[in-house]
């Protein structure tokens, strides 16, 4: 195996799976990047909210796959915390993935980001917290 892959076809697929474009982000994408990062942390550290409308914050920010696992998170079980500085967009973005670090209270939470066409929205995949964190 060479780990070349066939050219896409007009559905955008190699014939085993959708091709992610692999272009580097630009400022716009990064901007936006940082924007979904922060809304969404914004959403998460709400965890005095009832169970159900923390998920409703953070869902508008989540890909399908994410929120089936997130809608299971009780925030009563999860420390507070606070935002305590911009997010910083991690070196190797990419128009398709990116990962933020998002400074809080408690440490410094990555988020994992998508948006399959390498353009449009970006999609929360996952927040990693802090060491130490749950």
């Amino acid at each position: 195996m060479t780990g070349i892959a066939a050219a896409p076809d007009s559905a955008g697929s190699d014939g085993t799976g959708p091709v992610i474009p692999t272009a580097p982000i630009d400022q716009a994408g990064a901007e936006a990047a940082t924007s979904t990062a922060t809304g969404f942390m914004r959403a998460y550290s709400q965890t005095q909210l009832p169970k159900q409308a923390w998920f409703d914050g953070i869902r508008g920010f989540l890909t399908d796959f994410a929120a089936t696992g997130y809608q299971y998170n009780d925030p009563a079980t999860m420390a507070s915390f606070t935002l305590s500085g911009d997010p910083t967009l991690e070196q190797g973005a990419m128009v398709a993935t990116a990962t933020c670090d998002v400074p809080t209270s408690t440490g410094v939470y990555q988020v994992i980001m998508v948006r399959p066409s390498g353009a449009g929205n970006w999609a929360v995949s996952r927040a990693i917290p802090p060491a130490g964190q749950n």
